[in-house]
């Protein structure tokens, strides 16, 4: 039957792809899967996440001796990354939609 081969295809394309992403973990601690996604949902993906680029704040670490005296700072040469926090409070404060 023409169904069963082609699920049996399928289900050993799918095993091949899982050990070698198994392997990349395992000796490298990370794997790639090229064309995981279809080229439409990526694009849609990056579109919703170019929308929300306003709503990131610049990373900041504590500087202070325990949690209950010090500061958060912005300290770029540190930390350099953004974060959008995507929580009730965030969303509301941001007038994120």
């Amino acid at each position: 039957d023409e169904g069963k081969k082609d699920l049996k295809d399928i289900q050993k394309r799918i095993s091949l792809a899982a050990q070698g992403l198994a392997s990349g973990l395992l000796e490298r601690g990370s794997a790639v899967c090229d064309q995981f996604l279809a080229p439409e949902l990526v694009h849609a993906v990056r579109e919703e996440i170019l929308k929300l680029e306003p709503h990131y704040k610049n990373s900041e670490i504590w500087v202070g001796k325990d949690s209950e005296v010090g500061a958060q700072i912005t300290v770029p040469r540190v930390r350099g990354d953004k974060v959008l926090w995507v929580d009730s409070n965030s969303i509301a404060q941001s007038k994120m939609q």
